[in-house]
């Protein structure tokens, strides 16, 4: 089963996701960034109150390209599960685009002096990001930055990197509910 690796020598590796419950009309994304030992460096939760299910994922990207550039991080791995934000990230999109302004954005923020990869990978190999992402679209705040790793968020880091044996990922996000820092 496929599960967390670590970035390169020397980088940091940020995991994004975005979530979006039609049902229910909650929105929002994460991100986590780990060093190359798997030690949680920071990450951020943003509830947003509208958008597509395209949109979330690209502004997890966004964001984390903010986190990583406030924190210093300068050689960056950046690794989402949406290949179609990822490629409208890398390839561009149309000014009639309903997502070119977030795009556009992110595209200028990557042109800063650093060297940062963007990629897609297996949703399997973010299980923690994905966890994070349904519970931010659940937050009364807005934004939030976890400037430590949450004791309740152990277990599923530790499950992301291939140490766990089950899939609990509603459980988790239950415990979440009074762990995170506002800014």
């Amino acid at each position: 089963m496929p599960c967390w690796e670590p970035p390169g020598e020397g980088k940091v590796k940020f995991n994004v996701d975005g979530s979006f419950d039609v049902r229910k009309s909650l929105r929002g994304c994460s991100g986590l960034a780990r060093n190359q030992e798997g030690v949680v460096l920071c990450g951020f939760l943003h509830r947003m109150p509208s958008g597509s299910s395209l949109s979330t994922e690209i502004w997890s990207i966004l964001w984390a390209l903010k986190v990583a550039w406030d924190r210093g991080f300068r050689n960056l791995e950046i690794e989402g599960d949406c290949a179609v934000a990822v490629n409208a990230v890398i390839k561009g999109v149309g000014k009639e685009h309903p997502e070119s302004g977030v795009v556009h954005e992110v595209q200028m923020t990557l042109e800063r002096d650093w060297v940062v990869d963007l990629h897609v990978c297996d949703r399997e190999k973010q299980i923690a990001a994905d966890a994070l992402a349904k519970f931010a679209s659940t937050l009364v705040t807005d934004l939030s930055f976890l400037s430590e790793l949450p004791s309740q968020l152990g277990y599923i880091v530790k499950e992301d990197s291939g140490c766990g044996r089950r899939r609990a990922r509603n459980l988790i996000v239950v415990s979440f509910v009074c762990v995170y820092f506002v800014i």
